[in-house]
């Protein structure tokens, strides 16, 4: 006996033909399969804006086989309509999109179920959407703000955030993903301008109305062409070089978060209490018509960035001033710290900022360079380099020193290059350097005695001179007529003159430089006075020096030394003179120690030299006259002439440094004058200097 089971459709099982007239006989015992009546799904319904894959009920089939195992699928026919807006997994119907009760609320499908045996039953179903109250909700995660970020670059603090939370809608896109800005959300509030009533009439008889925003911007706009346009209200959008970036976070929330620089945010106009974002319909999977959603806007967020300020302090003091030199340079201990907050420096430690990239200078004393350097992220110093060309400060007259040099920063000293020209602190416009008391002091001396002395007949020689150096300033060496002559009344006056004499001053560089090197005026005499008897000695000649004499012509209201009132003019009196031109010894250019001018000319004024010599013949040392200062090396002949003595210096000095320098004093003895009493001799001693090089 076989026991055997088969389908409805396959009734023969053997052929027993065979079998029978084998004469074995077979009994065949088989089962009939029996197709499923009906499917079950355990819910039809689903909340609107579930994510996809969101289960909405389990399948079920009524077969009257015991022990039957089923397989569903989605198949055409009738009630087929949605069928691609479900999957089936298993047993389980799921949700193929995200729905939206205000776009569609019901869904027809249509399920198969087959049997082991591929026996199947279809039905049709309807998937009911309900509808859920869709909402968004916006939080911080601390405080009630956006902070920038301690770097001071205009950046926001990265761990501040508004977390949103919806209800009724699901975001679109994997966790991590942003949201496209100007599709998925937009930011700033978009108002429209009303009329305010007023009216003008421009040219060509236009007729414009006034219309006013929200945000109370105003602006004139012609009439019959219709209303401004919208635009962003100030304050509502977000600031300039900052960007909002929505990142999705789960299936119903996201965050809002700011990247980029704030360009303005050092003196606090990035700052903003009214930013708003509104999200799209794009936003959220399906996307729903969210337009009616009040809160898919968020206004009222804010931003905040600390007010950054530049603030400056002396060192000491509350002034640069003019190094002890009295050079025109500044003291390198004098300087302004510069401190800044909320801002960085770029540039390394130690280094100096750029001008006019960096900051630009103003008013700063010619010959002067202002120097920033930086110290750290939060401190430079300012300094300053070179010599002022001006630099004089004479009490009761002209003063260079200045208290408006102005340094106003520029955003490119700083990181990320903020706009700061809304700053007021940027710029200092009050630096001060004062020069140290340094008038110009002239000095005078004369070349032989105690004035200028008539040498015969009246007229008073060019070798007594009144030479006049000056400390603080310097001579001009052109009257602008290509001669080193001044010029009366253009570069000085004259008072008391005798009649018969003309002033005259002259630059000279060479012969007649004072005892340290400097260059000199030497003011003589010109021409034969009327009067010239011993009792027409003047006392009072008197010379003064005008701005115009000193390069840059300071100002000499101030200077008591600018005129001498006290020169003396004498006649008829006994004085050695030197006649050669200069009226120094100066080493020659082999820089041996030799001298280049070794012969120098020593004339007798109202009086005569010894006749018991003649002409031609050397005096004799310690019998005619005596000396001092002589360099070792050198050797000292006096020979006489008709009138006068020449001083003959040769040989090599033994030592010829510039320290080495020194004045020979030749005292002319009694014997080889026609006078008594030699030491009654005006410039007796006779004093030449000896000008050693390095």
């Amino acid at each position: 006996f076989v026991n055997w089971y088969t389908t409805d459709s396959f009734k023969t099982i053997f052929d027993f033909t065979s079998i029978l007239s084998a004469s074995i006989i077979l009994y065949a015992k088989y089962k009939v399969n029996n197709s499923p009546t009906d499917i079950t799904l355990s819910a039809n319904t689903i909340d609107e804006a579930q994510a996809i894959g969101t289960v909405i009920g389990n399948l079920s089939s009524t077969d009257i086989d015991a022990g039957e195992t089923f397989t569903y699928t989605l198949v055409s026919g009738d009630g087929d309509d949605n069928n691609a807006n479900f999957t089936i997994d298993g047993n389980k119907l799921k949700s193929g999109l995200v729905f939206d009760f205000e776009t569609k609320n019901s869904y027809k499908i249509r399920i198969r179920t087959t049997d082991v045996a591929e026996a199947t039953f279809e039905k049709k179903f309807t998937i009911t959407i309900n509808n859920v109250t869709e909402s968004i909700t916006y939080a911080y995660n601390s405080g009630d703000k956006y902070l920038g970020s301690a770097a001071y670059d205009g950046s926001i603090d990265t761990t501040k955030y508004i977390t949103v939370t919806v209800a009724g809608l699901t975001f679109k896109g994997n966790v991590g993903d942003k949201l496209v800005s100007g599709t998925d959300f937009v930011t700033g509030r978009y108002g429209n301008a009303t009329r305010t009533g007023k009216v003008r009439i421009i040219d060509n008889n236009i007729f414009q109305d006034e219309y006013q925003y929200g945000d109370g911007t105003k602006l004139w706009h012609n009439r019959g062409i219709g209303d401004p346009s919208p635009k962003i209200l100030n304050g509502t959008g977000v600031p300039a070089g900052l960007t909002m970036e929505v990142t999705k976070l789960s299936a119903t929330t996201a965050k809002i978060t700011f990247s980029g620089n704030a360009s303005r945010y050092v003196d606090q106009s990035a700052n903003r209490n009214n930013v708003t974002m509104s999200f799209k319909n794009s936003a959220f999977g399906g996307s729903p018509d969210i337009s009616g959603l009040a809160t898919k806007t968020k206004d009222g967020i804010k931003i905040e960035f600390l007010l950054s300020t530049i603030s400056y302090a002396y060192n000491s003091g509350d002034k640069y001033v003019e190094a002890a030199a009295n050079d025109g340079s500044v003291d390198a201990t004098k300087y302004i710290t510069v401190t800044v907050q909320n801002l960085t420096f770029k540039r390394a430690d130690n280094s100096t900022l750029t001008v006019n990239t960096d900051y630009t200078v103003a008013n700063v004393p010619a010959g002067l360079t202002m120097v920033v350097t930086k110290l750290s992220d939060t401190t430079a110093k300012i300094t300053f380099t070179g010599n002022a060309t001006a630099n004089q400060k004479v009490t009761g007259g002209r003063n260079d020193s200045v208290n408006n040099v102005t340094i106003p920063f520029k955003g490119a000293a700083f990181t990320v290059s903020p706009d700061i020209s809304g700053m007021a602190t940027k710029t200092k416009n009050d630096i001060k350097i004062e020069y140290l008391q340094n008038p110009p002091v002239f000095t005078y001396r004369y070349t032989s005695g105690t004035g200028l002395y008539e040498t015969t007949g009246g007229s008073i020689s060019g070798n007594t001179v009144l030479i006049v150096s000056v400390e603080n300033g310097e001579f001009i060496t052109d009257n602008g007529n290509g001669s080193t002559q001044l010029i009366k009344d253009t570069h000085y006056t004259v008072a008391n003159v005798p009649d018969g004499l003309t002033v005259n001053a002259i630059f000279y560089s060479i012969f007649y430089q004072d005892d340290y090197g400097n260059d000199v005026v030497a003011i003589s005499l010109s021409g034969t006075a009327t009067s010239h008897a011993s009792s027409d000695d003047v006392n009072n000649l008197t010379f003064t020096f005008k701005s115009a004499a000193l390069q840059g012509s300071p100002d000499l209201s101030g200077v008591a030394t600018k005129t001498k009132n006290d020169i003396n003019v004498l006649f008829d009196k006994s004085i050695f003179y030197i006649a050669t031109a200069s009226k120094a010894y100066t080493e020659n250019n082999n820089n041996q120690g030799a001298l280049v001018n070794n012969l120098k000319t020593v004339v007798a004024s109202s009086f005569t030299f010894t006749t018991s010599v003649n002409n031609g013949s050397a005096l004799t040392k310690n019998t005619h006259y005596t000396y001092t200062g002589l360099s070792e090396g050198l050797t000292l002949a006096v020979t006489k002439s008709s009138g006068f003595v020449t001083l003959n210096v040769t040989g090599s000095a033994t030592a010829h440094a510039s320290s080495d320098s020194s004045t020979l004093a030749i005292t002319f003895l009694d014997a080889s004058v026609s006078v008594a009493d030699a030491s009654s001799i005006i410039n007796n001693p006779v004093r030449i200097p000896f000008r050693f090089k390095d």
